[in-house]
């Protein structure tokens, strides 16, 4: 029996699908303000309201205004529905929603004055009721009582306010750069964000970067405009543009990187403007786009950042084979003091892991985003849902990366203490030699996805191919997955029957799952290894080392606030803050912290991560050396342990340098 829903049921539904949070109830009011060509956009937060004053053109016309389907944007309507062609003025509202499913969700009140009219209005929505009520031009528009008739989101939306503040922040410097108006952010009576806007994002480049304007790639065609400058310790976010929209793509970010990281280390910071025709109405936050040349486009990109980045290798030539001739000789030195000092086998294990792991690391950029690829790739892009919490694993091309130049210095007793990261990157030939010492790994697993995921989820997936001299990977050579789709609950580690050892290094198992079977590998070292990790981060304790003079530290207002929502990370970790002073540094295994290490983990916090990077490599490498190494045999009870053992744990798709615990090999 088929039931029709009512128009206020559906109009609900619609509705907490399109606004979910704090900052989509921001975004779509901000661009709102901005299609009224507002010059100066006032934006204050409490943990229950929420009002944003501009000084645009006003509303017209109130008696419509927050019902479903009305807009004063009908060309960009036309334009989405294919009954306009014209792209030169699109707004960034054309739906006729945002206001509907803010009304629908919270109580909403509205009081503007139209460029046209001599005096302004007042509208509440609840009631209906339109008043005069006298006002400069412009718009106000104060939403109260948000989500109450959703305690869930409700409940959500407090608890998150931090990560909505710091998106709301990154939104206004997005579209501070492309249009001429001032933004003041205030939350809780404190100013978070205040910018001025530029006329075009060409004046923004010129202006914010004017002392190496010259120097940077800057490209400018009838399809797109890009600015990128060399990664230099800015922390600017890069921006895409759609017109004047704000967009966010995937792949043309990491195309970007990719072909950046040919020749340079690092994350690039560019702007890229895109003037083609495109299709925005994919997403409800209307950040997503379709392009109908899009892929001529990235191929333009990537000739620009080629071009401009050859013409500057070129100068670096001998710079560059000089570094190579030290890399050399001091490979040969550590080659020596490995056979001098005959190095136990858990530091042999060290050694591979500390190698291979660091091209995991990068190849997923999913630990320690200090550690950037140094590889040039062309992955298909994985979408980012946060509903979902799986790991996707996609199909992708082969790849051919370049040699990692991590030089390591080994102590005489053989632990590695310390990297050296070689500024200059050479890449590596293809010879014959490295074709017979290939590693086969899953590729673009999402951070985020991972740091929350109880399931691994295999799609139709390939295996990305890294160049390595002869690895404890290289049996998996031959080995293809093709049209595997299955989905790894971390209860399935207890239910994998276990076949055996094979080489010493991994166990084979067998797991049947939706009336197939799935040969699936473990590798010992990487499971026991997260096992203990995790186990050494529950047991350890950070002592507390009180300073006689306490650091004055230098917070924003939304500093602050990260700190004061996550007050008992900051103890557990052994920071205390009291009146924007640091009145402790954390003391463990004689490391030494200090003021930056602190910057480091709001950082991380910002980011959704919980812990110290210089905590996180202690434990890392202790777990790694109290764990089964390649090379130990084990009984059929020690590989159930192993693997039952991760069925416990957190997180256990990965060890802590970021290496697979796993693989499907096939379905048999």
């Amino acid at each position: 029996m088929l039931l029709k829903l009512s128009q206020e049921t559906s109009e609900f539904i619609k509705s907490q699908q399109y606004i979910q949070n704090t900052f989509t109830i921001v975004k779509e009011l901000i661009e709102n303000s901005l299609d009224a060509k507002s010059t100066q956009i006032k934006i204050f937060i409490d943990d229950e309201m929420i009002k944003v004053d501009d000084n645009g053109f006003g509303i017209k016309d109130l008696s419509e205004i927050g019902n479903e389907g009305y807009t004063s944007k009908e060309l960009t309507t036309f334009y989405v529905l294919g009954l306009n062609s014209d792209s030169s003025n699109l707004s960034c509202g054309y739906r006729g929603l945002a206001l509907c499913s803010i009304k629908n969700m919270c109580h909403l009140e509205i009081t503007t004055k139209h460029q046209d009219h001599t005096t302004g209005y007042k509208k509440i929505l609840t009631t209906n009721q339109i008043t005069p009520y006298p006002r400069e031009r412009g718009t106000s528009i104060k939403i109260s009582k948000i989500f109450y008739n959703c305690p869930i989101r409700k409940k959500l939306n407090k608890k998150n306010i931090s990560r909505d503040l710091k998106n709301i922040v990154s939104l206004i410097d997005g579209y501070s750069k492309i249009y001429k108006t001032s933004f003041i952010v205030k939350y809780k009576g404190n100013i978070i964000s205040n910018k001025t806007g530029y006329e075009n994002l060409e004046e923004y480049c010129r202006k914010k970067y004017k002392n190496i304007f010259e120097d940077s790639l800057y490209s400018e065609n009838k399809e797109y405009f890009l600015f990128l400058i060399h990664q230099n310790g800015n922390n600017e976010e890069s921006n895409i543009f759609c017109g004047r929209r704000l967009i966010k793509s995937k792949k043309i970010t990491k195309e970007i990187k990719n072909n950046y990281n040919l020749f340079h280390q690092g994350t690039p910071v560019f702007f890229l403007q895109l003037k083609t025709q495109s299709d925005f109405n994919i997403s409800p936050d209307k950040s997503e786009i379709l392009l109908e040349n899009e892929t001529d486009i990235i191929n333009k990109i990537k000739e620009d950042i080629v071009k401009h980045f050859s013409n500057q290798m070129e100068i670096n030539n001998t710079s560059v084979f000089e570094n190579k001739k030290y890399k050399v000789s001091e490979e040969e030195n550590i080659s020596k003091k490995i056979k001098q000092e005959n190095l136990q086998i858990e530091n042999t294990q060290e050694l591979i892991d500390e190698f291979i792991n660091e091209k995991i690391q990068r190849q997923h950029e999913i630990i320690n985003e200090e550690t950037q690829p140094q590889m040039a790739t062309n992955n298909k892009e994985t979408q980012k849902e946060p509903e979902i919490n799986n790991i996707i694993i996609k199909d992708h091309e082969l790849r051919k990366y370049e040699e990692d130049s991590i030089l390591q210095k080994i102590e005489e007793n053989g632990e590695i203490k310390s990297n050296e990261t070689n500024p200059f990157i050479l890449e590596t030939p293809r010879s014959s030699h490295f074709q017979d010492n290939l590693i086969n790994l899953p590729n673009d697993i999402e951070e985020s996805i991972l740091e929350n995921s109880d399931d691994f989820v295999v799609k139709d997936t390939s295996v990305t191919t890294l160049i390595l001299e002869e690895t404890i990977f290289d049996f998996i050579n031959p080995i293809t997955s093709e049209n595997i789709n299955i989905t790894i609950h971390k209860k399935d580690f207890y239910d994998m029957e276990i076949i055996g050892q094979f080489n010493k290094g991994f166990i084979i198992t067998k797991l049947l799952k939706n009336n197939k079977s799935y040969l699936i590998i473990i590798d010992q070292h990487a499971a026991d290894e997260i096992y203990n990790y995790e186990n050494l981060k529950l047991t350890t304790k950070i002592i507390k080392q009180k300073l006689i003079i306490p650091i004055e530290l230098d917070l924003s207002p939304i500093d602050i606030l990260y700190i004061e929502n996550n007050k008992q990370i900051f103890n557990n970790h052994g920071f205390e803050i009291e009146n924007n002073k640091l009145k402790t540094l954390p003391m463990f295994k004689d490391q030494e912290f200090n003021v930056q290490d602190f910057k480091d983990l709001l950082e991380n916090i910002k980011n959704e991560e919980y812990e110290i990077d210089k905590i996180h490599k202690i434990l890392a490498t202790k777990a790694c050396r109290m764990s089964t190494m390649v090379g130990d045999s084990l009984s059929k009870n020690g590989m159930e342990k192993i693997v039952r053992n991760l069925g416990s744990l957190k997180k256990p798709w990965n060890c802590p340098h970021g290496r697979p615990t796993f693989m499907v090999v096939d379905c048999i």
